[in-house]
């Protein structure tokens, strides 16, 4: 009987040991992965519009940036910190998630929102604006066929943009696949790499911008959707 007894509690405490160490990894796991792959942003705006509209959900890929990590050892007060190197470098075309530089939101309540837009140039590279078309290093940046400014161009630099510019070391220059309705570089000017979070990789959810209390239907058809 008292053998039977000690059986049970070891195994108590063998289920409770593996649960706990279950939880743990699992969290540091859910961490790892938003910290270093994965995270989500709404689309609140038309200014990415075909690409991605109001109303989208997408996931973002926080693989082609550096990750700077600063962690601390349980029990011990040892720091560890390294930097985490991106899988690629970023492209003129990539959609990115950035956090917003200062001037770039006038609301203060909308400071810890994200923006979407496309890179439309690297650190060095030279943009000429000629009306409707965008030359970046001398040749033509196409946008995708979903595109606003593809299938219904704007003339780019109607905001008194320069017709000019150089892309300073360490910044990106950004633009809206739908330039008319866009706060974006042409009027603020580059973003720091430290602001990029990400690339926009996938339409995850998709409803219709509430009107009423009732909220909006779901996009079938978006969901799913990879983010070019």
């Amino acid at each position: 009987m008292l053998k039977d007894v000690a059986v049970h509690r070891r195994l108590v405490r063998e289920w409770l040991v593996a649960g706990m160490l279950g939880i743990a990894i699992a969290l540091v796991a859910g961490t790892a992965l938003r910290t270093f792959v994965l995270g989500a942003v709404v689309v609140p705006s038309r200014s990415m519009c075909d690409t991605v509209i109001p109303g989208d959900r997408v996931l973002v890929s926080k693989l082609v940036v550096p990750r700077h990590v600063d962690v601390g050892v349980p029990f011990t007060g040892v720091r560890c910190a390294f930097t985490v190197q991106p899988l690629r470098s970023l492209r003129v075309g990539d959609v990115l998630v950035v956090r917003p530089p200062a001037g770039w939101i006038e609301n203060p309540l909308d400071r810890t929102a994200f923006l979407v837009k496309r890179c439309a140039g690297l650190p060095g590279d030279t943009l000429v604006f000629d009306h409707d078309v965008l030359m970046v290093n001398g040749l033509v940046l196409r946008l995708p066929a979903h595109a606003v400014q593809r299938e219904r161009p704007r003339v780019y630099h109607d905001h008194g943009a320069a017709d000019t510019v150089i892309v300073p070391a360490g910044e990106y220059f950004l633009l809206g696949d739908n330039p008319g309705e866009s706060i974006d570089s042409r009027m603020h000017g580059t973003v720091p790499a430290s602001a990029v979070v990400g690339i926009a990789a996938m339409i995850y959810w998709s409803v219709e911008p509430a009107v009423s209390t009732e909220g909006g239907g779901v996009r079938w058809g978006r969901i799913g959707r990879v983010v070019r």
